[in-house]
């Protein structure tokens, strides 16, 4: 049997490895270290989160979902914070900033100079670029 071999280097699930040698495929992989791992999570929160964004019908939407949430829950147990706490959490942050029903895009902010909210912008220029007045 003819193979080709396709560069993964990403965090799956426990199951994969099995279920794809079940397909006839070879797969090689390792145990990551605590802080590799704590790592690769992170890295598969936001892969998942890209395939959140290009999923087009609703079964999609759903798996991808699935998979962030799956992500989530193994981060909060990696830091030993209980679903209820994150719940809490997210209740918090809803009662204090809200939640997104307004449907609210924000285009600029014009924030005072040596404000937390410029320095909070001026630290990470890629994501809040600068508009100079002409």
């Amino acid at each position: 049997m003819n193979f080709r071999t396709f560069k993964q280097n990403k965090l799956v699930r426990d199951k994969i490895v099995e279920i794809m040698e079940s397909r006839g495929s070879k797969l090689y992989s390792y145990t990551l270290s605590d802080q590799d791992f704590h790592k690769q999570l992170k890295l598969k929160l936001i892969e998942e989160a890209l395939e959140v964004q290009k999923s087009t019908n609703e079964h999609d939407l759903l798996e991808e979902l699935a998979d962030v949430l799956e992500i989530v829950h193994t981060l909060s147990q990696l830091h030993n914070i209980s679903a209820q706490q994150l719940e809490a959490a997210q209740i918090k942050k809803r009662t204090e900033k809200g939640g997104y029903n307004n449907r609210l895009f924000l285009t600029f902010a014009e924030h005072p100079k040596d404000s937390p909210q410029e320095r909070y912008c001026l630290a990470d220029s890629q994501k809040y670029p600068e508009v100079k007045n002409q």
